[in-house]
């Protein structure tokens, strides 16, 4: 809601809301800088991409992903706790690793951490945080994330997807579909009862938070060079629009911005999807309308519709739910047309009255805009 007057930023600069074609977008996302949130999704974060040390001093830290950017947002969440870290530290890493059957891989490539002090270990480890090889041990989900708030739960899990979550990612054989969304972690062989344990309280969690976990499942794990065998435990996200697109949009994730981006764009694209399936089904509705009280066949409605012939048949004789076209862009094509560097400039399709209230000027320092509800806004005036 604005006044009409209100500046949107679109593709040519500034416009009037009244005037506007477009809304912008903006794909660089700043969370909760509560205490309580960041400590949550920090925790979450820990549990795949960290770790406690018990050596002397006990230490403890977090691994970086493709971007050093991701650990400095860690650091600074770290420092906002009263918590020091260290620099980042980069090398290279060469790594054999052989899967149950006894098939060796070679992973090359460039690891980054930041180590953390004494007292951020004695932070962690009072949480529940667990010290030394998780893969070997027993992990609980702490009580004070179970029984949390939203906003915990929330920050927990976006931590826990930033670091062991899959990226969403487009399906190769299906138009505008995309791949299954997971969450996975290993565990000794012998713990598989515990392993799933942890599993159904991370659903509960998503649960609680109106997210469909539609399956959990064991999978052949690694061969560790101490000789010890795992599993992997795999959940996986109900894959359809609406789950996912809430997965998305309440949750993400945390700490990944290659991650976080990919998800933000396809939050925007499913979005789309659904409201054109949305649309869709009032055309079915006026189908309907159009054959029942005046009588007029699949291929007239087809022409005042404009809609294929076969469609209003499936609509009208059949009761086929209405699916997005076929001619639907792919979510590359979509996406093309509508990124520009960091934003994300989407179509208006409808302004609505929203009536008369009284409204308030707001004016930021220095940049003169601001986010609303997701949008970028200019000043008021």
């Amino acid at each position: 809601k604005c006044t009409p007057d209100h500046p949107l930023l679109t593709r040519h600069g500034y416009v009037s809301a009244i005037s506007a074609k477009q809304v912008t977008f903006p794909l660089v996302q700043h969370h909760s800088e509560d205490k309580e949130a960041i400590t949550a999704r920090l925790f979450g974060y820990l549990l795949g991409d960290g770790w406690l040390s018990k050596g002397k001093p006990r230490q403890g830290g977090f691994s970086g992903k493709k971007s050093n950017g991701d650990l400095l947002k860690i650091k600074e969440d770290l420092n906002r706790l009263g918590l020091n870290s260290s620099n980042i530290f980069t090398r290279t890493t060469r790594s054999q690793i052989k899967d149950a059957s006894g098939t060796i891989a070679v992973v090359e490539g460039e690891s980054s951490s930041i180590h953390f002090s004494e007292k951020a270990f004695a932070f962690f480890s009072s949480l529940g945080g667990p010290v030394g090889d998780r893969t070997l041990q027993r992990i609980d989900v702490p009580r004070w994330i179970l029984q949390g708030s939203e906003k915990v739960k929330t920050e927990f899990i976006g931590g826990l997807m930033g670091s062991d979550g899959q990226r969403i990612s487009a399906a190769k054989n299906a138009r505008g579909d995309f791949n299954p969304v997971r969450l996975s972690f290993n565990k000794d062989i012998s713990l598989e009862k515990e392993a799933f344990t942890f599993a159904f309280q991370l659903k509960t969690l998503f649960n609680d938070l109106g997210i469909v976990i539609s399956d959990i499942r064991r999978r052949p794990g690694n061969l560790r060079k101490d000789g010890i065998k795992t599993l992997k435990i795999v959940l996986t996200l109900a894959k359809n629009n609406q789950n996912i697109v809430r997965f998305l949009e309440k949750v993400g994730y945390r700490y990944c911005h290659d991650k976080e981006q990919q998800g933000l764009l396809w939050l925007e694209y499913l979005k789309a999807r659904e409201h054109e399936r949305y649309k869709r089904f009032g055309l079915k509705n006026k189908a309907w309308e159009l054959a029942v009280k005046y009588g007029i066949g699949k291929t007239r409605v087809s022409r005042l519709l404009r809609v294929k012939e076969y469609e209003a048949r499936n609509w009208l004789y059949k009761d086929y739910k209405p699916g997005v076209p076929k001619k639907f862009d792919s979510f590359d094509q979509w996406i093309k047309k509508r990124l520009t560097g960091n934003f994300i400039f989407e179509t208006i399709v409808a302004v609505e009255n929203a009536g008369v209230e009284d409204v308030y000027d707001i004016t930021v320092e220095d940049t003169h805009n601001f986010v609303a509800n997701g949008l970028i806004s200019h000043n008021c005036h």
